[in-house]
C-alpha cells in the first residue's frame, strides 16, 4: 500500500499481489471507514469473528519478514552511503 496525490486528492493506493494493476484501487484518505481495517488479521478476526485462512497467517508472516529485510537493507545501504561520504571528505580536505 502507498500514498500518491492526483489531482490534489491524497489516496491510499492498494495493490493485490499476482493482479494486473488495473484491479488497484484508490481510497481518497479520510474516506477509509468501512473500507480498510486498521490492525493486524488477529484484532480483524477478534472483532468480526471471523476464522482467518492459513493463507492469510502466512502472507502476514511473510510481509513482516520482507518489512525486516527492507529496513536491514536500508539501514546498510545508509550506512555504506555515509562511510562513501566520511571517505570522500577526507581526501578532500586533508
Amino acid at each position: 500500500m502507498a500514498i500518491k496525490e492526483i489531482g490534489g486528492t491524497q489516496y491510499y493506493m492498494i495493490h493485490y499481489r499476482r493482479r494486473k494493476k488495473t484491479t488497484d484501487i484508490r481510497i481518497p484518505i479520510g474516506e477509509e471507514n468501512g473500507r480498510m481495517f486498521n490492525g493486524t488479521l488477529k484484532e480483524y478476526g477478534d472483532k468480526f469473528n471471523v476464522e482467518i485462512s492459513s493463507d492469510a497467517w502466512e502472507a502476514e508472516k511473510k510481509d513482516k519478514r520482507k518489512a525486516v529485510d527492507d529496513l536491514e537493507t536500508s539501514l546498510e545501504k545508509k550506512g555504506e552511503l555515509w562511510r562513501r561520504i566520511h571517505m570522500s571528505y577526507s581526501v578532500f580536505f586533508k
